[in-house]
């Protein structure tokens, strides 16, 4: 046999067996799930949370995966990514995770058993160019685990898979008696938590926090203490003066190292008369005392702003007409490095009033802005009528700026009764002989807790991710923390200019072909000593 038939022998077997080589490297990695996460702060690898989690497994668990297809920029990727996010979950499950992939688009009992396991249909619009699609697409999974089954729905950022798969999981494995105790006050006009039928946002905010905490009503003033068994309390809206025995007892629950959020409303719209109704609820001198002050103002954005349905006279009628409304702001302007609005890219705030931080806030206490107002926004006090048409041209006093409308505090509180007298119970005077509270059962100073305040009380209904975030930062599930505070955040890539610019490009574009061309060469090289 010739020299050039052996060369050409050992060239097809080279061939033969990198093609073989190939064949079953594909084989493999489509039957084992592998992914090296070379980023330098690890963030596509799951948390210690998330493995302990999955490892306190006792039974197998199903996935059911409702999650549609072909959805355009920027879901195009995410249903892949929670598929990966669910394959590591099942990877380090020891085999107790199965996942199965339904196909709610084409199937018709895949869509029915989408909605009888609580993953509810939303609808979607894309277009791009001359493509236009409008359709109701799936977004969830269910977590199927003994006789219990969860939906995990509205799977809408990558950077939240792992919190929110996770976050399930606990919820169907944590006993009840470890849930924390949510209180929310009433008798005072405030927002009831549980009058919302069940499809409307607040009724699936009560749904996602009832998944890991219980919920309960308190109401505040009287003789006994409402807030004995409550771990962390909202008070949402009053929209009347609170006694200064309700206040008593909002004290003392932060004076007991126990975190209390405060949704507020300063104003509200009357839009049969189109006025403003100023709402009294008396809580500006306590929260004053805490830190921050909560202004008698509004805040209004003719630029970045919600549709809202405003009845205007048209043609001597009445008619209800969509607007862009000023007093409904967008914003996107959120922090993004602190639990309760990172992964979440813009908040809606209806007749929202803003927050002034002082620049010395009270010693042990920290605050965190968590939402501002765009800058092209402004604040105006004194607002008497809500017509549209008010806003069409700037008023005289409106302040431009990007203001707070939603503050965290941390720390240690000083009690604003501790030079006061323990407050009566409502219906009884202090002169009462009856009433004779121990002054020693007084805390003046509080162990460390956190409060939040919102300027507004119908973000309730309008950012129920934002709100469910707040109450576990507030109740501080230490563990689902861990994970929101490892959120991938996208790194900022900054394009080189000049010269550095054509540099990159070159490399780029030439890198390539410069490696390629040397390895032709070597090859060529190579075959002429042979011959």
């Amino acid at each position: 046999m010739d020299r050039r038939r052996t060369l050409l022998m050992h060239a097809w077997l080279q061939l033969v067996l990198w093609v073989a080589i190939a064949l079953v490297a594909n084989h493999l990695s489509s039957s084992l799930f592998f992914r090296a996460d070379v980023t330098r702060d690890q963030r596509y690898t799951l948390s210690e949370v998330s493995r302990q989690t999955v490892a306190s497994l006792d039974k197998p668990l199903v996935v059911r995966v409702f999650y549609s297809k072909d959805l355009g920029p920027p879901y195009n990727n995410h249903r892949q990514d929670l598929l990966d996010k669910l394959e590591e979950l099942a990877a380090v499950s020891s085999g107790r995770i199965q996942i199965e992939v339904a196909d709610p688009d084409t199937d018709k009992d895949d869509a029915e058993e989408a909605r009888r396991y609580g993953i509810r249909p939303i609808p979607y619009r894309f277009k791009q160019g001359s493509r236009f699609e409008a359709r109701e697409i799936y977004m969830g999974v269910s977590l199927l685990y003994g006789e219990r089954a969860l939906p995990v729905d509205l799977l809408t950022a990558t950077e939240t898979f792992e919190y929110q798969l996770v976050k399930g999981l606990r919820a169907l494995t944590r006993p009840p008696e470890e849930r924390k105790v949510v209180g929310y006050s009433t008798g005072h006009g405030e927002i009831d938590l549980m009058g919302f039928p069940e499809e409307s946002p607040v009724g699936q905010l009560v749904i996602d926090v009832a998944t890991t905490h219980q919920l309960k009503a308190v109401e505040l003033g009287g003789e006994d203490d409402p807030l004995a068994d409550i771990d962390v309390l909202l008070v949402n809206g009053p929209e009347i003066p609170l006694s200064p025995r309700a206040q008593y007892q909002i004290d003392q629950f932060l004076m007991a190292g126990k975190p209390v959020a405060f949704f507020m409303r300063g104003i509200r719209p009357d839009f049969r008369s189109m006025r403003v109704q100023v709402v009294r609820h008396d809580l500006y001198a306590l929260l004053g005392h805490y830190g921050l002050q909560l202004n008698r103002d509004v805040i209004l954005d003719r630029d970045h702003n919600e549709q809202f349905e405003v009845p205007i006279m048209r043609e001597g009628r009445m008619r209800r007409v969509q607007v862009d409304y000023p007093l409904i702001p967008v914003t996107t302007d959120l922090n993004k490095a602190h639990p309760v609005t990172a992964g979440i890219d813009a908040a809606v705030l209806p007749f929202v009033s803003s927050i002034t931080v002082p620049e010395e806030l009270p010693r042990g206490v920290t605050a965190d802005v968590l939402i501002r107002s765009m800058p092209e926004s402004a604040k105006l006090e004194g607002l008497i009528y809500v017509s549209p048409e008010v806003f069409d041209n700037k008023a005289p006093g409106e302040e431009p700026g990007a203001w707070p409308a939603v503050v965290a505090l941390s720390g240690r509180f000083g009690s604003f009764y501790a030079e006061k007298p323990i407050p009566a119970p409502q219906g009884r005077s202090p002169d009462d002989p009856t009433w004779d509270p121990d002054p020693a059962s007084k805390i003046v100073d509080s162990a460390p807790t956190r409060l939040l305040l919102a300027g507004s009380a119908d973000m309730l209904a309008n950012n129920p991710t934002l709100v469910a975030n707040a109450i576990d930062w507030l109740a501080e599930d230490t563990d689902l923390l861990q994970i929101r505070t490892e959120l991938a955040q996208d790194a900022t890539f900054e394009a080189p200019d000049g010269s550095t610019l054509q540099l990159t490009r070159a490399g780029l574009i030439g890198g390539p072909l410069v490696v390629l061309y040397g390895v032709g060469l070597v090859v060529f090289v190579v075959g002429r000593r042979r011959r």
